[in-house]
């Protein structure tokens, strides 16, 4: 008679077929040590309730799960892409997002750190999200910057929040309804500055902003040797202001203006109230040094001070808040005089209220912009009314 341990090690050695749950067979023996081991084979097709023949299903991870897990999963991943459908703001109603049954969403951002730019704006960029699961993935793109963002997405009533892998953070949303306002806010929108497209230079072609309507800007400086050097950058209003930046170098150049275009005329105002002004290129050509391109009404950029210049060199001196010598106190009004010119150089004599008035300048004329340097070095500009 075989002893009991015998007997072990012969039902040890026999093989247990057991059928799991969803169609998978396992296999379970013992090794040499007499350890169980269990050999899963592939899955048989199964059926369901009316007979049918469905094949056995696997999860993201290759995990084998029954059909009705996943129609679970898939019913779930379909109840979030029809919920998150709509408008969604913040509770200050200013940034949110806009989603579309067709991948496409309308993000509204205020105050959002880009790339580059690297200083807080605020806007309305169009892009894309797809939802795998609860998984919620936005892009879209700022001017030259691509933002990606990933979410942990849940909607729970008219409350969609948004964990954020990066910062960890979670952001609320509330449902826009018709009862709602019908866009989040959008009144300090980023845009585009309307006018300025097209290729502006100075009266002396030391700087040229070349401005593109998809916000790039080119902007030209001529070196001390007579070279030229162009950075590229990117434009953008932000009332009042008209943003420019660029990098040179390992730099950052950021220019912030108030503007103005009339006609061929740009009228650029930094935040220390300096003024310089730039005619389209292309507009006109320069004039030879002369009476005839200097003939016309000439004012600042601010559009009150400025000269007439009047065939017969006659020439009429308009000023407001001018301090005079000797008198010591600022006076307006216009002043008859004349004028002359030698080449580039041009001499104006005038009085006011008994005080001769002499005025020597270097000169530049185009057709809208007159440059006036003096023995100083000042520069005073002007364009053609």
């Amino acid at each position: 008679m075989r002893s009991n341990k015998t007997l072990i090690g012969i039902i040890a050695g026999v093989l247990a077929v057991c059928i799991l749950g969803g169609g998978v067979i396992a296999l379970i023996s013992s090794d040499k040590k007499g350890d169980d081991v269990t050999t899963t084979l592939a899955a048989e097709p199964v059926t369901d309730t009316n007979g049918n023949t469905v094949e056995p299903v696997t999860d993201a991870q290759g995990n084998t799960v029954s059909s009705s897990q996943a129609q679970s999963t898939t019913s779930a991943e379909d109840n979030l892409r029809e919920k998150i459908l709509g408008k969604w703001t913040d509770s200050a109603n200013m940034s949110g997002y806009e989603f579309f049954a067709d991948g496409k969403v309308i993000v509204t951002y205020v105050n959002l750190d880009i790339p580059f730019v690297n200083l807080p704006i605020n806007g309305t960029a169009n892009g894309t999200y797809t939802l795998e699961g609860d998984k919620l993935t936005t892009k879209f793109s700022i001017y030259t910057a691509t933002i990606d963002d990933t979410f942990r997405a849940s909607v729970k009533d008219n409350t969609l929040s948004l964990y954020d892998y990066d910062d960890f953070e979670t952001a609320t949303y509330t449902k826009v309804t018709s009862a709602d306002p019908t866009s989040v806010q959008g009144n300090t929108t980023l845009v585009t500055p309307t006018g300025l497209e097209g290729a502006w230079v100075n009266s002396d072609q030391s700087r040229k902003y070349d401005f593109a309507a998809d916000s790039t800007v080119y902007i030209t400086v001529k070196n001390s040797d007579g070279s030229t050097t162009t950075y590229t950058g990117i434009y953008f209003k932000q009332d009042p202001s008209v943003i420019i930046q660029y990098t040179v170098g390992n730099d950052s150049v950021t220019e912030n203006y108030s503007y103005t275009v009339s006609g061929n005329t740009l009228s650029l105002t930094d935040e220390d109230g300096s003024i310089y002004l730039f005619v389209r290129s292309g507009a006109s050509a320069t004039t030879p040094a002369g009476t005839g391109g200097l003939t016309g009404k000439w004012l600042d950029g601010a559009g009150i001070s400025g000269y007439t210049f009047k065939e017969g060199g006659v020439v009429d001196v308009t000023y407001v808040n001018f301090t005079v010598p000797v008198i010591n106190m600022p006076i307006n009004g216009t002043f008859t005089g004349t004028y002359s010119v030698d080449g580039d150089k041009i001499t104006i004599n005038y009085s006011v209220y008994g005080k001769a008035m002499n005025e020597n300048y270097t000169y530049t004329v185009t057709d809208m912009a007159l440059t006036l340097t003096g023995t100083d070095g000042t520069v005073k500009s002007y364009v053609r009314q």
